[in-house]
């Protein structure tokens, strides 16, 4: 069975000029705050969860970063030229602004 091309590539569209204005959209930044605010109520979770303060809070943290998968964001982009877009953003949407 042969493989189909979408039909922007096929003429020749070139859709990575539009990737780096995505990072900025509502398509991107909504689920985005969504995943980062089930990151740190997993954080949380686990964190009250121990009995007493765990002793390595860092360590715990890094624990859950990976359970949920973001030991592998940055590979969310991929372009060369959205990265840095994608990472500010991510960086902002962490710090709450």
């Amino acid at each position: 069975m042969p493989i189909e091309i979408p039909p922007t590539v096929s003429r020749g569209i070139n859709v990575s000029y539009l990737q780096p204005y995505y990072y900025y959209s509502s398509l991107f930044v909504d689920p985005m705050r969504e995943d980062i605010k089930n990151l740190l109520a997993a954080y949380a979770t686990a964190y009250t969860a121990e009995p007493l303060e765990p002793d390595n809070p860092f360590a715990l943290f890094k624990i859950t970063w990976k359970k949920q998968g973001w030991d592998i964001a940055h590979l969310k982009s991929l372009d060369q030229r959205a990265r840095p877009v994608f990472i500010k953003t991510v960086m902002r949407l962490f710090i709450g602004e």
